[in-house]
């Protein structure tokens, strides 16, 4: 098996560019973290200040009063032991059946 000669100029031309590759490859990411994390942000602040208003609260002129609430009755039975509430809420049919209770005595 021969072995291949390298010039001492090839040897020392390797490492120089496995330096810089090294070199633009840290610049590279610290370039993408310099700009997210302090370009972007100034960026957006200054967008902000150019078009937006910046008033964020909610508008005091408004006169017309919320919606009343509107219940819908509770069913008289079910198949099932759990009962589901549109509030997401699960009651047991015995409690059900008073709630049904307390409904019908008003």
């Amino acid at each position: 098996m021969q072995r291949q000669y390298t010039s001492r100029l090839a040897r020392r031309q390797g490492k120089k560019i496995i330096r810089q590759s090294t070199r633009m490859i840290i610049l590279a990411i610290l370039g993408v973290i310099l700009f997210i994390f302090v370009i972007m942000p100034q960026v957006v602040q200054l967008f902000f200040r150019l078009f937006g208003t910046g008033d964020l609260s909610p508008l005091t002129s408004d006169t017309v009063p919320p919606q009343v609430p509107v219940l819908s009755t509770l069913p008289e039975a079910t198949k099932e032991a759990t009962l589901e509430m549109a509030v997401s809420q699960t009651v047991r049919w015995w409690s059900c059946a008073m709630v049904m209770k307390l409904v019908k005595q008003k």
